[in-house]
């Protein structure tokens, strides 16, 4: 009984593989490939039940990405099992073992836990990685019961300490950025770990899900913390790059977000349908494909910069009522040049940032290169605050100013040599100047 349901589960993701190189439809793939391990693991589940009565006193949960419904065609399955406290543990983890060889043996890697339903409180409500993954657990099978009671007892924690979890996470992906580098836009990039990517939209949910949950959030029913056009963005990159990642899966035959040069040309192909007869420079597919990659994490980053910042005032805001977020009553060329001149004396605020990304494509070409703007942007460029400029490069407003930067902005290189785009390049190396004039002050002092 067992071999059959493995050997139906082999078909199935055959058969979700040659569905997704028909469709190109990552978030899709995603879906049908959660799915699938669903019937899986309740398969198993119930053949367990066999052996061991613990219908009613055990709940399996998804959590993670596979709680999300993203599992990517060879991610890691994340499995929570919950239990009642008079269930024996020796025979729990008899009855995990029988509902996780199995699945072992497909070649699937698992990283499971298995705790007490008073146990799932106490540990998440100590340790904000764990609450974290709480926030994404999905029942898959066995006792709804015991599932609903960790879940409500999990809200009504959140909905009282959930401001500290959010300040959490805002500071863990603050450091998270700083270990890895500002340097994001990488010829050869991460899909998951670097800024802007697949961890980045992660947090921009969790944000939402916590600050939803938090007990004053239920009077301030005005506050819109994502407006539906940027909401709009995050869907359009989520897709985009589990498109991507789910290519890079199938084509490794593994877990795999490094999306190295190896794997650039053969998933551009896949992407843009290409033909074997089509006689197409492969390099001209990576850069139209990259172009787009690096253009979702730009939105994206920038998306998470903002929602961290608005998350951060409204916790120190003890009003009752929030004022609804507005584009203003400045035109599109006023809204450029008070943030050019905010910025240019260091105020670098979220709903000004959320301003020009609305507007920017509306301001004309004559309004950019005003007396004042360039005033302002020529103090921002020979700042020593190096992170004023990369603003203006995360928004665009580089590219608007100087038309002919948009040109290399996010042109690959396809070299070992080089590690970023020639636009990320140009900025590394007017950074390092300006480290070199800052240490050249320092000694003057």
């Amino acid at each position: 009984k067992i071999q059959s349901i493995k050997d139906k589960f082999i078909r199935e993701r055959k058969k979700i593989e040659n569905i997704f190189y028909k469709e190109n439809k990552g978030l899709e793939n995603c879906k049908r490939s959660s799915k699938i391990v669903d019937k899986l693991v309740t398969d198993l589940f119930k053949e367990s039940l066999k052996f061991y009565n613990f219908n009613s006193k055990i709940c399996i949960c998804a959590v993670g990405g596979y709680g999300r419904k993203v599992l990517a065609p060879y991610s890691d399955l994340d499995i929570l099992f919950i239990y009642k406290q008079e269930v024996a543990k020796k025979k729990v983890i008899e009855m995990i073992e029988f509902i996780l060889f199995p699945i072992w043996d497909l070649g699937v890697k698992i990283g499971y836990a298995a705790r007490e339903i008073e146990e799932s409180i106490a540990i998440s409500r100590e340790d904000h990685v764990i609450q974290t993954s709480m926030l994404d657990t999905r029942l898959v099978c066995g006792s709804a019961l015991i599932y609903k009671k960790v879940m409500k007892d999990f809200r009504i924690e959140i909905s009282k300490y959930g401001s500290n979890l959010l300040k959490n996470k805002i500071s863990e992906r603050r450091k998270r950025i700083v270990e890895i580098g500002y340097d994001y836009f990488r010829n050869e990039p991460n899909l998951k770990e670097s800024e802007g990517s697949l961890r980045d939209i992660n947090f921009i949910l969790w944000s939402l899900k916590i600050f939803k949950l938090l007990i004053f959030s239920k009077r301030k029913k005005s506050l819109l913390l994502l407006t539906n056009k940027e909401k709009k963005k995050i869907r359009l990159s989520l897709e985009f790059l589990l498109l991507i990642r789910c290519h890079l899966h199938y084509q490794s035959l593994r877990d795999n977000d490094k999306l190295s040069f190896e794997y650039q040309k053969a998933i551009s192909k896949k992407i843009f349908k290409t033909s074997s007869h089509e006689n197409i420079d492969n390099n001209f597919l990576v850069e139209k494909m990259m172009k787009d990659y690096f253009l979702q994490i730009r939105n994206i980053k920038n998306l998470a910069e903002i929602l961290s910042q608005t998350i951060e005032k409204e916790l120190k805001n003890k009003k009752k009522e929030t004022k609804k977020l507005n584009s203003g009553k400045l035109s599109p060329s006023k809204v450029l040049q008070s943030f050019l001149k905010n910025l240019s004396h260091g105020k670098d605020q979220a709903n000004e940032k959320r301003l020009v990304l609305e507007n920017l494509n509306k301001v004309k070409n004559y309004e950019v290169n005003n007396e004042e703007n360039i005033k302002y942007f020529k103090r921002i460029f020979f700042s020593l605050k190096k992170e004023r400029f990369i603003s203006l490069y995360d928004l665009g407003i580089i590219s608007k100013i100087i038309p002919e930067f948009s040109k290399i902005a996010y042109l690959p290189q396809f070299d070992r040599f080089h590690s970023l785009t020639v636009g990320q390049h140009t900025l590394r190396a007017l950074n390092i100047l300006k480290d070199l004039q800052q240490e050249k002050i320092k000694k003057n002092q």
